[in-house]
């Protein structure tokens, strides 16, 4: 390993290997990577360093002799970022953790999506009052987003469009998200047992709201007492409404496959998976392309901003594929169908990679 990397004692002997598997072992060879770059590239797969690791990676790789006398060192400092910028960044990289941080705990998320313009505007507005919408957008808790499942409309199965509490019917819009996933269970007994006959989308969420307070309106009180005489669990109705299950996320760019045998660990399937899903991109897609398909579908647009979508073609793919891996995607049929539709004539190395579902 080179004297250089020697230096670098705040990485894990991991790390540092890996910087050697890219000839990034001199700091010549960082010097091509401006700061903004240098920060997306080392924060994301297969790096995956803190913002505290970069920081002084970059100071490190700026350090340049100058003469040949006694030994002077000119260091290049970025210029620390304000609030404002921190939270402009923490958004358009979906950094949850980093907002909370800084004392954000509220975004405008219209169908589940940071909107950055919009927040920042908020926030500029009236930082101290956070109401239900803004200029037409819901305005959604970090603990809500971060937290968000995908819901099916309890009354006649759809997908909702949209994660979590701002999940709405494609067709009619009415917002059965906002229900919860309690009240979407109940709901959807509720529809089952034939309490909801002849009532519209809109009457069926106004009776099953419950307020602040946590009253219930009368239907919904009913519909509770019923599942108690007859020993139904919300549990056993997540399945009717729950597309995707909640993830343990803090940090959506940063999670981690889930480790097993020992830290530091991967299991054996998803590594394998992460090795084939990326080499089947590579033979599949340019990183535009691959960018274009994932934007275009609500399973998938959410997680773009993860990816580092600048480097070799083998780089992109490898984080695209990692990305996906971590947030639960690949598993879904959905996902598999999204390929086959780009890709008709690949279908056997997509069922060969995801499987045939």
């Amino acid at each position: 390993m080179s004297s250089f990397l020697d230096t670098l004692t705040f990485l894990t002997p991991e790390q540092r290997a890996l910087l050697v598997e890219a000839d990034l072992d001199e700091p010549a060879a960082f010097q091509h990577l401006s700061h903004e770059a240098f920060v997306a590239k080392f924060t994301a797969a297969p790096y995956a360093l803190s913002e505290g690791k970069v920081g002084r990676l970059f100071t490190a790789t700026r350090l340049q002799t100058v003469s040949s006398g006694p030994t002077k060192v000119e260091v290049t400092v970025p210029a620390p970022l304000s609030r404002d910028e921190q939270i402009e960044r923490a958004l358009r990289t979906v950094k949850l953790d980093v907002l909370r941080d800084l004392g954000v705990t509220h975004v405008v998320a219209p169908k589940g999506v940071l909107d950055v313009d919009a927040t920042l505007e908020l926030f500029a507005a009236n930082p101290s009052r956070m109401p239900a919408t803004w200029r037409g957008k819901k305005v959604v808790a970090l603990s809500d987003l971060s937290g968000a499942e995908r819901y099916r409309n309890p009354r006649n199965g759809s997908e909702l469009q949209g994660l979590g509490v701002t999940g709405v019917d494609e067709v009619t819009g009415e917002p059965w998200g906002a229900l919860g996933l309690d009240g979407l269970c109940v709901t959807a007994y509720g529809e089952g047992a034939g309490f909801f006959t002849g009532m519209t989308d809109r009457v069926v969420i106004e009776a099953m709201t419950v307020d602040a307070m946590g009253t219930r309106k009368p239907l919904r009180a009913r519909i509770e007492k019923r599942m108690e005489e007859t020993d139904t669990k919300i549990e056993s109705l997540k399945e009717r409404v729950v597309v995707q299950e909640r993830l343990p996320m803090t940090n959506l760019e940063h999670m981690v496959p889930r480790q097993v045998g020992g830290e530091g660990k991967m299991s054996a399937v998803t590594g394998r998976l992460l090795t084939d899903l990326s080499a089947l991109f590579v033979a599949l897609f340019d990183a535009s392309d691959l960018k274009r398909i994932l934007q275009g579908y609500n399973l998938t647009s959410p997680i773009c901003n993860s990816i580092s979508w600048h480097g070799s073609p083998a780089n992109v793919m490898h984080d695209a594929a990692d990305t996906l891996i971590r947030h639960g995607i690949t598993r879904t049929p959905e996902f598999r169908a999204i390929l086959l539709s780009a890709r008709p004539r690949r279908a056997a190395d997509i069922v060969a990679v995801l499987g045939a579902g």
